[in-house]
Order: structure tokens, then C-alpha cells, then sequence
């Protein structure tokens, strides 16, 4: 903790802000005689206002001085972002297997990353059945993250990525037949210097086409869960 360096900060803008044409204004009629001022009454009204605007700049430096540096650490801290990377298994009667890729567009490192994500079927992509996807991944996602170790993923650098295979649900033949969608949902909590923060993706698939015999897979984001929140 730099106290020192916070006090010296506060100090040389406080007396900045003392030293604006308002505070100087303030500062005068705080020590001319009050008579000279018809709205005066009192002499220590005097007094009042000047102390009253010594401590109001002492709140707007405490604050500005607050807000410059957590921009430097927002600035600087980790945002990941998660898309759907791949479909490596598609096959009936087989699990089906997607990768999430969860790359780092933020400035500073990812710490302690731990993603997670799972695969569910709906019968729609209303609202109502999107939030009960990601609020059955959350359970999830909870129970997921409290059995295992922060030592377990490494540092994800600006830049880089991290991905996630996605298996949840087996690909049968009354599946493929049907109307359901297929969602995907992920989310990596992770460590920087700003505190602890969970990002999240949910894509749904939109339809598959071929080319050459080689299929295509088209996926769209959900109305939610596609963000990154902190938590600590």
C-alpha cells in the first residue's frame, strides 16, 4: 500500500483545484470583511463557505484521483472472448464434440484460467429456453470449477488463446431428425491484475451445409450470457 504516494498525489491535486478561479473566489470572500458582502450576514458564514469548498475539492481529488487510476487498470487488465473454434464430431450415435477458443483481447495477462463448457438441446431459441440452457450451465459450471485446482491452467497472454472441447450430448438419430437446437455454452474464469472475472459465450447452431461433401457449420450468439462480469 503507498501511502505516501497517495497522500502526495492527493495533496498536489487538491491544491490544484484550490488554486482554480472558483476557489480563489471563495478563498477571498472567506477573508474580506464579511460587510463588504450585502448577502453575508454573519461572519462565520464566512468561514463556512470557504471550508466547505476546501473540503468539496478535497472530495473531487480523492475521486479524481480514484477514477485515474482504476482507468490505468482497466486499461490494462485481461477481457476474453469466446467463439466457436471447430466441430470435431458429428457422427450418430457418438457424443457430439465442439471447441470453444478463448482468446485474450485485453492488455494484461490471464491468470489461473479455468474454462468449462457443456452442450444442450433445446426445442427453440426463445428467450425463456436460452436462459434455462445457461442457467443449467451455471449449476454446472459451479459444481465444476469447485472440485477442481486454480494450479490446473496456465497464463493466457495477450493474444493468445485457450480452448475448450465441449461434449454433452449424443448425437442420435431421432436428434438429428427433429427441430431441436443445439446450444453450446462456455465460461473461464480467470485471474489479472484487477481482481477475479468470468467470461462467457452461448452460441446456437443455425443450420449445416456442405461443400464438396465437407460440412459447414453456421452458429449465432444468444440474446445472453455473452459477456464477461467481475467477480471479485
Amino acid at each position: 500500500m503507498d501511502i505516501i504516494g497517495f497522500i502526495y498525489a492527493l495533496g498536489k491535486d487538491w491544491i490544484t483545484l484550490m488554486s482554480g478561479v472558483a476557489s480563489v473566489i471563495f478563498t477571498v470572500m472567506g477573508f474580506i470583511k464579511h460587510k463588504r458582502f450585502q448577502f453575508i450576514k454573519r461572519p462565520e458564514w464566512q468561514a463556512r463557505m470557504y471550508w466547505s469548498m476546501a473540503l468539496l475539492c478535497f472530495f473531487f481529488a480523492s475521486v479524481r484521483i480514484w477514477t485515474d487510476e482504476h482507468k490505468k487498470v482497466m486499461d490494462n487488465a485481461a477481457y476474453l472472448q469466446g467463439t466457436v473454434a471447430g466441430v470435431f464430431s458429428f457422427t450418430i450415435n457418438l457424443p457430439i464434440q465442439v471447441m470453444i477458443n478463448w482468446k485474450n483481447v485485453g492488455q494484461s495477462p490471464a491468470r489461473n484460467t479455468r474454462p468449462y463448457g457443456k452442450l444442450y438441446v433445446g426445442s427453440d431459441i426463445t428467450a425463456t429456453t436460452q436462459q434455462a440452457v445457461v442457467n443449467r450451465f451455471k449449476h454446472e459450471y459451479e459444481q465444476e470449477i469447485g472440485t477442481k485446482s486454480e494450479r490446473e491452467y496456465r497464463f493466457v497472454f495477450p493474444g493468445q488463446s485457450v480452448n475448450m472441447d465441449c461434449i454433452g450430448v449424443v448425437l442420435t438419430k431421432e436428434l438429428w431428425q427433429s427441430k431441436d437446437i443445439l446450444f453450446v455454452v462456455s465460461a473461464v474464469r480467470f485471474k489479472d491484475a484487477s481482481g477475479l472475472h468470468e467470461a462467457h459465450t452461448c452460441s446456437y447452431l443455425t443450420g449445416i451445409t456442405y461443400d464438396n461433401k465437407r460440412p459447414c457449420y453456421s452458429w449465432a450468439d444468444c440474446d445472453t450470457y455473452v459477456n464477461q462480469v467481475d467477480i471479485e
